[in-house]
């Protein structure tokens, strides 16, 4: 049986369709499910914490997490469907928004994102205490909070989301624009590899290629 309610179902399955590979992450559903649901309240639109947890990652919407993790295959087929019978649940440029954050930031980083967020960090000493199922509060959603996701927001608005892709190569990710990403060659591609492994690159990596074909780290 599936617990999830239809609007997680049907973001979920806005996940699944456009970016299976972050779907497939557990923390990074989790993310994309928490960020667009602080996103919304932001904007001042409906949302949904019910059943939002604290655990040591950051926060967990615990119906979720059971569907994921005990009834994958139902609940992929439950969201695929949630969302194919009505995508209008799903407001689109905020899940483009909150997906490309998901994509350019590592595991590690989206938790310490939320680990400084006071929706979580307001019940720090109990998760610490591995006390179970630690309900968070919408009411400790602060201004600091919200400050957060702003800063996301601006970082990646809409336009910017669909005209660049995320290439993720080794531990990094690379933000390149759709024109310059249909023009790499396999050199290029090479070199992004090797660019991968420098450890003074902060994640993610923004380039773009130049006239001659180089590539120009930003």
């Amino acid at each position: 049986m599936i617990w999830s309610n239809e609007r997680k179902l049907s973001l979920s399955g806005w996940l699944q369709k456009n970016d299976y590979s972050s779907f497939d992450t557990p923390l990074k559903l989790q993310k994309f499910l928490f960020f667009y649901e602080s996103s919304a309240k932001v904007e001042a639109d409906n949302y949904d914490f019910a059943k939002l947890k604290g655990y040591k990652n950051g926060p967990v919407f615990s119906q979720v997490w059971g569907d994921y993790t005990k009834e994958r295959q139902g609940f992929e087929e439950k969201s695929r469907t949630a969302y194919e019978e009505d995508p209008s649940i799903v407001n689109e440029p905020r899940a483009k928004i909150i997906d490309f954050f998901i994509r350019v930031s590592s595991p590690v980083e989206l938790s310490e994102v939320t680990h400084h967020m006071d929706i979580w960090s307001k019940k720090k000493d109990r998760i610490d205490r591995d006390e179970k199922q630690v309900e968070l509060d919408s009411d400790d959603f602060s201004k600091h909070d919200a400050d957060i996701i702003e800063t996301i927001r601006e970082a990646f608005p809409i336009l910017y989301v669909e005209t660049h892709k995320v290439l993720p190569v080794g531990n990094k990710s690379f933000v390149i624009s759709n024109e310059d990403a249909v023009r790499l060659t396999p050199e290029q591609s090479a070199t992004l590899q090797a660019l991968s492994q420098e450890p003074e690159l902060d994640n993610p990596v923004y380039v773009h290629l130049d006239a001659n074909g180089g590539i120009i780290v930003d």
